[in-house]
């Protein structure tokens, strides 16, 4: 009876730390996956700043474009005031879009560290119960142990 008190108890401790490893595993991969989507975002955000600076070089030259069909010298003070508000406008939505990319990428990552520390904290806590289950019945099994 003993013997088979003693194995069900290695095997409850194997598969408590099993399930241990399976929490710490569980972290690694969704803190994986976090950071996988925060270098994507910073890929999609490098790609839309540049789609904004096309949109505004786009608009930039029809504005141009414009000002000369209707006979305004492009060296002009109003004409060359209209291209430096644009071009503000270019570098403000640039930086626009960078800090939205800024801002989801931090999110992903800070998510990625969290997940990490989940399964962390699911691994010592997995080990602490084990132990802990183990040692009770361990001392039920053998109680002899108790006094020593």
């Amino acid at each position: 009876m003993c013997s088979v008190g003693a194995a069900g108890l290695v095997l409850s401790g194997v598969m408590g730390l099993s399930e241990a490893s399976n929490q710490r595993a569980i972290g690694q991969y969704n803190s994986a996956l976090a950071r996988r989507e925060a270098q994507q975002a910073e890929e999609i955000g490098r790609v839309e700043e540049q789609r904004a600076r096309s949109r505004m070089d786009r608009l930039i030259s029809r504005q141009r474009a414009s000002l000369a069909a209707r006979g305004v010298r492009l060296d002009s003070a109003s004409a060359e005031r209209l291209g430096a508000e644009a071009a503000e406008e270019r570098s403000v939505e640039a930086a626009a879009q960078r800090y939205r990319t800024g801002e989801q990428v931090t999110a992903l990552n800070s998510e990625a560290q969290l997940a990490e520390a989940r399964g962390n904290l699911g691994f010592m806590t997995g080990l602490s119960r084990t132990a802990a289950g183990t040692i009770t019945r361990g001392l039920e099994l053998w109680p002899e142990l108790a006094g020593a």
